[in-house]
């Protein structure tokens, strides 16, 4: 109660040490220890002091201090005396000395410790002792003061009752003895609050959730304090540290002291000092008062599992009422087994308020000098098993005055197990025990004396009023309980309080001089005696609310709320008398429908029941049909009147619904419960007394085993509504009027409910509905629902569901008889603080049942029940807990096995978990020391099962477990103790097992705090991957039937982010191959006679430069795809294992440029060398003629003849013919070509026609290029050596004529005479311009820019190409040429709307060529649209004029253009431009024949004809509009783009060996083929046996079936394709509808591709006929994951 021994006389409680300080308020002395809390308690701060040695003169008057002051206990001066004490009891100070000296030295001594039984917010009760030494009777004065008010009194006795306080004020209270003269003893001090409930709900910080109350949700919540193993610090955290402890049942929850520097006990400090600390009843008390009606309920279920007593009744200090907690009560189960006369111990089970049990109840009346709390602990308490149910004084805080937990009556029950040595008691009995002071809680204790069938009455208060207990409605038997060893104790006395108050002198107990454990044994006789007859009144805790409600109790039970949900759940249950009837009545749909459903489902998986001599999609087809009508018999089923009572519940308000659900879940309970007793008793009875009746006692066992009905059967019955409405079309008012069925259901989660994820019955995941619940749940929670999933695995009843309740606070199905069945889930929210941390919003809990268990044991499918269940949890885990019961792992062998087959499983789909061994029931504290050799033993089981695993998977690869996962059998394996510290029902869990458990769930979240392995999803992501990995767990073949669309959007991603690395290192690389082709065209250009060795020389250094670029480049790609993968993304994770895969892809890109770039350095260099005889021959020419000219032109200037145009004309006329007459005898030699090509040659005919277009001589390259492409083409072809030979020759024949003819045409073109006679139009000009002297800049430059045109025109055109690639896929529409798989999905999309049977013929017979004519169409039709193309054009064009530009305006600004020749400034001008432009050098060199233009002129000039140039060529480009220009402009680049794309999304070409489908894996170099979408192998030409019919299978669902294939003469199953076909991976059809693409299109055109291929028509199943083109595009987004 807030006590604290303050501001007491040093004199009294630390002996006679000398005062230092008096206080004139207080009229005490004080020694320096004694004084401190006047210097820091805020009340006593406002007091006078004075020094001991300053003390005669009145501080207010400064006289001396002559009288004193009786009534307020103050020395006075005579002006005090006269103004403040007019007729107080006032005597000279003199006087008062001799008195207070008597005193000291054995006159009236002073009371002994001051106790308050009671402390209300009006009112306190004082009691103390009397003096030591001094027999009685005496008067006391008791004086109380608050700040400067002082009031006191004179009373006889040892108690004193003070009222008309005020709430929450601090009281300082002193009691003086006062001897028959008057002389007064020293006082005795302490001061004392005067309660409120929201003081100290404030002092805790509880007081915003008095109003607002705390929720289960927000306890359970995981924050930054729910792993701490730190004290609390202050009271404010008190709360929240028992809540945390109650919650994981910890047994030291109580033990709530904060944490504090050790004391050092001195004379200057107080060891006693509470003032940081509080009584845990009050905790408890304030807690129950701030927790809403579910919180409540969890805390008392929590506080019973530690055999803590709970509130039965729960006070109120402020409003002074108590309320019966019958509803926090309501979910308390217990059993126990009762002796009975006739020897047999029937094992009771039931609720507990339900229970009639006999109470016994224990109060307080008066003072008591025996520990009543300790000693009902040992009461009730085998010796060998103690347990403190009742908080007591010797406990930690125990001591700390209460302040507003009088009046509380806590109530615990004892539960005899049915051993005779163990119990203590034979029956059930409750015990209630009343806090504080009977008298004081007259309430209280009549209702206790009319439920009770006794009460035991501790006192030693035989003088003090006892009338509590003169209660007419009263039934109890009354014992008193007294010591004689007390000050008070008279046998007379005590004789004549039984006679009063009809207390039998057999009930007396009173305590001798006796030990504690002879005392109890008394107690308890006479308790045995007590609850043992007969005829005792046994009360059920329920019935207890009419007495309640009598005495003006409040009754939690009884608001509307509570009441309306009670109402709601008894119209629902009330009906029920037979609980499998009851199902079969109002829950039809989940019986045997729903498990023929789930049969069915599975059937159309994996075909087990095919017929081999039947098609398999009639079977299939008839399947489908079956489903259908059994969803139709659902939908012909009404909904019960039960679900529509449950489904109007569950839609009211929050608390409603809660109260409801809570209530509904009691009452079922009740009904199994009840059932389940009956049905074992006559399962009993029959194998006893008839155990011949087999079918009998199977029918019982069947009936045990279907018993039970819980929430979890409403809400499988609304996913099964659900269901079977979405079979319904979208308007049909039925499948609306379930539309919001899920929202409830996700409701239903966050307010903590577990949900059925597996239905345990049917062995079946109702995916739609689970689909449209997680959904709604994503929504409700907007979007921020990432989740980390935990789950358990172990035997059957080893703890599963209590570990992760412990762990977790939550509440999953524990009770007997209802071991969990399927897998449930349940969410627990995670704080903002560390949803950051550990990556969630959310921690999903998943448990399942047991592996193993005896029902399914005698079943054939109970290990592939098993398998399934493992496989699909440990699949949606992060973290699975692999719970093994005892320390020996021997019994968990086929567990184990099961385990590491799933763990293998998600190693092969990418799916990280990690994985942690719980051995249960281990007590020996060195455990995880001495059970290494265990922990060894257990490894090498994993291995072995790995093995095992691998080699049934066909992935014998992996050796060892450490081989599938990263686990430490060091760190990932805990111990954990027993559940229970003794034996049950009594024994309390176990401290060690909570400790533990507490370690497991630290290391847990410490790991995920730290961890960078465990990605998580939203519920979004989460539901994809729940329902891929389901779908694929029904296949039996599993690794090569998992490509769910997580998976397949994570290699999507990867793949469309390679590809991205990979456009960008070709386009690197191909306009550096441009930059370095142009460069060695225009080698030599600016220079005279240079070597051609240089050549050889640059050749070298460029193709060392292509190196080092191809590895710089590589080793971007490669860092670039190690960023990718360190990304902390949960896709990459599953895509881990194609990593290598894709960085060997980019080593063999890199390969393959340089196996491009190579030749096409050295076919530009070859081609240069080619060049050079010509323009050698050419360049000599021009030399002569232009030495020659220039001799004319000195010439004729030095005869100063006036020479006219014609003369001149004439004069060179001569000259010229004189030069040819010496030139006439040059020719080029002549080569003779016989080498050939076949058909291949039409398809490189890019080697002949680049001769004209780059005017380049034949070189015997072109051929080894062309007997290479033969090579390639012949690779994937088996001929014989001499077939090849042949065809080689052939080739070389064919190839004479086509290169001879162009051999002669390059020697026309480039015959010396007839060069020379094309120039000498332009030297005659020359000439004449040089004669007179004109500067002819501007012609100059426009003649120059002519020749730039033309460089300027194959710029573009070279540049083009990969322009209009990089649009093409960085564009509007780059998402159709991200992928391979885009552009398929694309393309295959725009078939079904052109709906040609031409074009799938095409697709279908030539795949490759099909595909490059359609990209070249998309490309086209893209140019074509807005001017796309000519936009290309512009930007290429205005970036070379802006380069061009640039140049001209660098070398006028780097060079005196006064002094620089015109040929100077030219040179200059190519060489700066020579690895962008090709100029050409004929031209060139005619540009250069006696140029002498002003050079600064010149540059002036040019740049304004660049601009003309430019305007000019922008004109040209938008007049070329129209899709065949368009069509011949791409023709005729270099680099087409249609090409580039067809190489970047072909793929490696491969086509599935069954159907013919292209491979849809990224990159060229991957491991394994596979497809989005099989088709029926009648595309790829395959007839039935016997007939001429086409197939109509599909290889997807041949995989998955028993039929067989032939390859090389032998038959094989479809099953074991990869036998044969290892490099591929088909996956099985996971839903009717995923290849309904190509079902349609082969329904379609039947008859075309039957005639196409000289074959029959196939045999469509009915269920084809039916599909249209809409089904056909669903099964194509399907197969896309493109929904």
């Amino acid at each position: 109660m807030g006590l604290s021994q303050k501001a007491v006389c040093c004199l009294m409680v630390h002996g006679y040490h000398k005062a230092v300080k008096t206080c004139l308020t207080c009229s005490d002395s004080y020694c320096m220890t004694c004084i401190r809390p006047h210097y820091s308690e805020p009340d006593l701060e406002r007091h006078q002091l004075q020094d001991l040695q300053d003390q005669s003169l009145c501080q207010q008057h400064h006289k001396q201090l002559e009288f004193y002051c009786r009534t307020d206990q103050l020395a006075i001066c005579s002006i005090c005396f006269l103004k403040d004490h007019n007729g107080h009891d006032v005597v000279e100070q003199d006087a008062h000395e001799t008195q207070c000296k008597v005193t000291k030295t054995g006159g009236v001594p002073p009371p002994g410790q001051i106790q308050f039984p009671s402390v209300q917010p009006d009112s306190v009760t004082l009691r103390w002792s009397p003096p030591e030494g001094a027999p009685g009777p005496h008067r006391y004065r008791v004086t109380w003061r608050r700040g400067q008010e002082q009031r006191s009194i004179v009373v006889k006795g040892t108690e004193a009752e003070v009222t008309g306080l005020l709430p929450g004020e601090k009281y300082h209270f002193t009691v003086a003895t006062l001897s028959k003269d008057g002389c007064q003893s020293p006082c005795m001090g302490i001061s004392v609050h005067t309660e409120r409930l929201s003081d100290v709900l404030s002092t805790l910080h509880l007081e915003d959730n008095f109003r607002r109350k705390l929720t289960l949700n927000s306890v359970l919540e995981i924050n930054s304090n729910t792993v701490s193993d730190e004290p609390a610090q202050s009271l404010e955290q008190l709360p929240w540290t028992f809540l945390r402890k109650l919650m994981m049942s910890n047994l030291n929850a109580r033990n709530i002291k904060c944490a504090q520097d050790p004391p050092i006990y001195t004379s200057f400090t107080d060891a006693n000092d509470d003032s940081d600390a509080i009584n845990p009843l009050d905790l408890i008390t304030a807690l129950f008062h701030c927790s809403d009606p579910f919180l409540m309920q969890e805390m008392v279920s929590k506080m019973s599992m530690c055999q803590f007593a709970v509130p039965l009744l729960l006070p109120n200090c402020d409003t002074q009422q108590s309320t019966l907690m019958l509803w926090a009560m309501r979910d308390l189960v217990k059993r126990c087994r009762p002796h009975s006369l006739e020897g047999e111990k029937t094992l009771v089970e039931g609720r507990i308020v339900e229970m009639e049990v006999p109470m016994v109840s224990f109060v307080r009346l008066g003072e008591s000098s025996l520990p009543k709390s300790q000693t009902l602990n040992k009461l009730f308490s085998n010796p060998q098993q103690h347990n403190d149910t009742f908080v007591h004084r010797d406990m930690e805080c125990g001591d700390v005055s209460r302040r507003i937990s009088d009046g509380l009556v806590e109530i615990s029950w004892y539960l005899p197990c049915g051993n005779t040595n163990i119990d203590m008691f034979t029956q059930p009995v409750a015990i209630a025990n009343l806090r504080g002071d009977g008298r004081l809680f007259q309430t209280q204790m009549s209702f206790l004396c009319q439920t009770s069938a006794a009460v035991f009455i501790f006192s030693d208060d035989l003088e003090g009023d006892l009338s509590t207990l003169n209660n007419r409605e009263s039934r109890a038997e009354l014992f008193l309980v007294t010591n004689s060893q007390s000050k008070t104790f008279n046998m007379e006395k005590l004789r004549d309080k039984c006679m009063k108050h009809k207390v039998r002198e057999s009930n007396v107990i009173i305590k001798k001089k006796q030990n504690d454990a002879e005392f109890v044994e008394a107690l308890r006789f006479h308790l045995n005696g007590a609850i043992g007859n007969k005829t005792i009144e046994k009360i059920k805790v329920e019935d207890m609310a009419a007495v309640a409600r009598c005495g003006g109790i409040l009754v939690d039970e009884d608001w509307e709320k509570c009441e309306n949900g009670r109402r709601h759940a008894a119209s629902i249950t009330g009906n029920i008398t037979d609980i499998m009837e009851f199902k079969k009545a109002q829950l039809p749909l989940q019986g045997e429908l729903w498990k023929e459903i789930s049969s069915l489902e599975k059937e159309m998986c994996r075909l087990k029941k095919a017929d081999r001599n039947r098609n398999i999609k009639d079977h299939k087809s008839s399947l489908v049909g079956q489903h259908k009508k059994l969803r139709e018999e659902q939908n012909r089923l009404h909904m019960s009147e039960a679900m529509n009572k449950f489904i109007a519940g569950i839609s009211e308000s929050e608390m409603e619904r809660l109260y409801f659900l809570k209530w509904l879940n009691i009452q079922l309970d009740t009904h199994c419960r009840r059932n389940l007793s009956k049905l074992r008793n006559q399962y009993k009875d029959c194998c006893t007394n008839t155990p011949q009746n087999r079918e009998l006692i199977a029918d019982l066992d069947e009936q045990i085993s279907n018993c039970s009905l819980g929430l979890e059967h409403f809400f499988r019955e609304l996913g099964q509504l659900y269901e079977c409405a979405c079979s319904l079309p979208e308007n049909n008012p039925a499948r609306q009027q379930v539309q919001h069925l899920p929202s409830l259901c996700a409701q239903m989660l966050l307010d903590g409910f577990p949900v059925e994820l597996v239905d345990g019955d049917a062995s079946n995941i109702p995916m739609k509905w689970i689909e449209e619940v997680l959904t709604q749940l994503h929504q409700l929670v907007d979007s921020k629902s990432k989740i980390l999933v935990l789950s358990v695995l172990g035997v059957q009843s080893t703890g599963k569901s209590t570990l992760l309740n412990t762990m977790f606070g939550v509440q999953f199905a524990v009770s007997s008889g209802r071991c969990t069945r399927g897998a449930f889930m349940l969410l627990i929210k995670v704080s903002e603080e560390l949803s950051s941390e550990l990556k969630c919003d959310f921690i999903m809990v998943i448990d399942t049942e047991g592996l193993k268990s005896p029902e399914l044991a005698t079943l054939d499918t109970s290990y592939e029940h098993d398998n399934e269940l493992a496989t699909l949890v440990i699949g949606l885990s992060d973290i699975t807990i692999i719970n093994i019961a005892m320390e020996n792992s021997t019994e968990m062998k086929d567990i184990l096995q099961i385990v590491v087959h799933a763990f293998l499983r998600m190693k092969e789909v990418g799916k990280k978990t990690r994985c942690l061994f719980v051995h249960q029931n281990v007590s020996d504290m060195s455990a995880h020391d001495s059970n290494m050799i265990d922990r060894k033993k257990l490894m090498e089981q994993l291995d072995e099962m790995t093995r095992a695993a691998a080699k049934m998977e066909k992935k014998e690869a992996y050796a060892k477990f450490t081989d599938v996962m990263d686990y430490n059998p060091g760190k990932d394996s805990y111990y954990i103790p027993g559940l229970w510290h003794g034996t049950p029902p009594m024994a309390p869990v176990n401290a060690g097992y909570t400790e533990a458990v507490f370690v497991l769930k630290k290391s847990l979240i410490g790991s995920l705090q730290t961890s960078d392995n465990i990605k998580t999803n939203d519920t979004i992501k989460f539901l994809k991957w729940t329902q891929d990995l389901w779908k694929a767990v029904k296949f039996e073949n599993f690794i090569f039937n998992f490509r769910n669309t997580l998976v397949a959007d994570a290699y999507t991603d990867l793949c469309t982010y390679y590809n991205t690395l990979e456009w960008s290192f070709q386009s690197e690389m191909n306009n550096w191959l441009i930059t370095k082709e142009t460069m060695i065209s225009n080698f030599g250009l600016t220079e005279k006679n240079v070597q051609m060795t240089l050549l050889c020389n640059r050749l070298r250094e460029v193709l060392h430069e292509a190196s080092k670029k191809l590895s710089e480049e590589e080793q971007k790609v490669l860092s670039k795809l190690d960023e990718y993968f360190l990304k902390k993304d949960s896709k990459v994770s599953l895509v881990e294992k194609n990593k290598q895969e894709f960085r060997i892809s980019a080593n063999s890109l890199r390969k393959q440029m340089e196996n491009s770039i190579r030749p096409s350095l050295e076919k530009a260099v070859e081609i240069r060398e080619g060049m050079e005889k010509v323009n050698k021959i050419k360049e000599k020419h021009m030399d002569t003629i232009e030495e020659k000219v220039c001799e004319l032109l000195f010439n004729c200037k030095k005869s100063k003849a006036g020479l006219s145009e014609d003369a001149l004309t004439g004069e060179f006329k001569k000259m010229w013919k004189g030069i040819m007459s010496e030139l006439s005898g040059v020719r080029l030699p002549e080569i003779d070509v016989y080498q050939g090509v076949h058909h291949l040659l039409w398809s490189n005919a890019d080697h002949i026609s680049a001769i004209e277009r780059n005017n380049t001589d034949y070189h015997e390259t072109y051929i080894k290029d062309l007997l290479k492409a033969v090579d390639d083409q012949l690779k994937d072809v088996q001929i014989s050596l001499e077939c090849e030979a042949s065809l080689k020759v052939h080739v070389c024949g064919c190839a004479a004529r086509l290169f001879q003819e162009a051999h002669k045409e390059f020697n026309v073109r480039n015959d010396p005479q007839n060069h020379l006679m094309k120039s000498r139009p332009i030297f005659l000009m020359k000439f004449l311009e040089l004669f007179s002297e004109k500067d002819h800049c501007q012609k100059t430059a426009k003649q120059f820019t002519e020749i730039l045109i033309r460089a300027v025109e194959d710029y573009v055109s070279q540049h083009l190409g990969q322009a209009i690639a990089d649009h093409m896929k960085m564009g509007d529409g780059g998402v159709t040429y991200n992928t391979r798989t885009d552009m398929h999905y694309v393309l295959l999309k725009q078939m079904l709307h052109e709906d040609s049977f031409q074009k799938y013929q095409e697709y279908t017979t030539s795949y490759g060529t099909f595909v490059e004519n359609w990209i070249k169409e998309q490309i086209i039709k893209e140019m074509s649209s807005a001017g796309q193309m000519q936009e290309l054009e512009k930007k290429l064009l205005s970036k070379i004029v802006e380069k061009i530009t640039a140049t001209i305006t660098s070398i006028s600004k780097n060079k005196i253009l006064e002094n620089m020749g015109i040929k100077e400034f030219i040179r200059q001008f190519c060489s700066d431009l020579k690895d962008q432009l090709v100029f050409p050098r004929d031209a060139l060199d005619k540009f250069l024949i006696l140029n002498k233009a002003k050079t600064d002129q010149f540059a002036t000039n040019l740049k304004e004809y660049i601009k003309e140039m430019e305007s000019h060529l922008a004109q040209g480009y938008a007049i070329e509009t129209g899709s065949s220009v368009i069509t011949e402009r791409i023709t005729k680049l270099p680099c087409k783009p249609h090409e580039l794309l067809f190489t970047r999304l072909f793929g490696c070409g491969k086509q599935c060996p069954f159907c013919g489908t292209p491979c849809d894996a990224g990159g060229k170099d991957h491991k394994e083929h596979f497809t989005k979408m099989c088709r029926p192998v009648g595309f790829g030409g395959c007839h039935l046996d016997g007939s001429r019919k086409l197939m109509t299978d599909i290889c997807t669902t041949l995989v998955i079936s028993r039929a067989r294939f032939m390859k090389s003469g032998e038959w094989h199953p479809y099953k074991k394709y990869r036998d044969i076909y290892p490099n591929w991976q088909i996956t099985g059809d996971q839903c009717v509808e995923a290849s309904g693409y190509w079902k349609y299109v082969m329904m379609k055109f039947n008859n075309e591709f039957a005639e196409a291929q000289d074959a029959q028509p196939a045999d469509i199943p009915k269920a084809w006929k039916s599909l249209t083109a809409e089904d056909a595009l669903n099964g194509l987004n399907m197969s896309f994951n493109m929904q």
